[in-house]
């Protein structure tokens, strides 16, 4: 799908962050920044508002996000019911492109149906689905978040393997 671009994360739907966060360490990849017990703004999950709360880790290789996002409460949400399948890993990929309308349009036209949207920490996010396919995140990033993730990604390009390899906040760039 052309107007989605370059895919910008792989994300994780799990029971526990630490051992899949553990894993990727072991590969060299890291550091990660852990937030716990974060709540998205205006999460609404098949139509429905919900104030559901997850713990959360993040961290780069190259310009490829990986995010690993377990659920800290009964809510349901894609992760909750991805885990419920019986299922736990990869969850979806996400894009961030320039034109987030047209990217909307194009997964709509492909017979996806918006499931989710939200936003949190400067990005509005919606989760796209059809029967027997993952979910597709398309991300809109502020130019502060954006700038940030580029500063996370030098983190991370430099990282020695294995001092601080996890950290439990990060300021976005001013």
């Amino acid at each position: 799908m052309k107007s989605l671009g370059k895919m910008y994360q792989l994300g994780y739907a799990v029971k526990d962050v630490m051992p899949w966060v553990e894993n990727y360490l072991g590969a060299g990849v890291g550091p990660f920044w852990i937030f716990r017990k974060m709540k998205a703004d205006n999460f609404k999950y098949l139509g429905t508002q919900r104030d559901a709360y997850f713990d959360c880790a993040v961290t780069f290789t190259g310009e490829l996000m990986i995010e690993i996002v377990s659920c800290k409460d009964d809510l349901p949400s894609p992760f909750a019911d991805y885990l419920a399948s019986g299922r736990e890993g990869l969850q979806h990929v996400a894009f961030a492109p320039k034109d987030v309308a047209a990217a909307h349009k194009e997964l709509l036209a492909k017979g996806y149906e918006q499931t989710l949207e939200g936003n949190a920490g400067g990005f509005g996010f919606s989760y796209f689905s059809r029967p027997g396919v993952d979910s597709i995140e398309v991300c809109e990033l502020s130019d502060e978040v954006f700038k940030s993730h580029r500063e996370l990604e030098q983190i991370c390009a430099t990282w020695d393997g294995t001092t601080d390899p996890i950290r439990e906040e990060y300021a976005l760039a001013e």
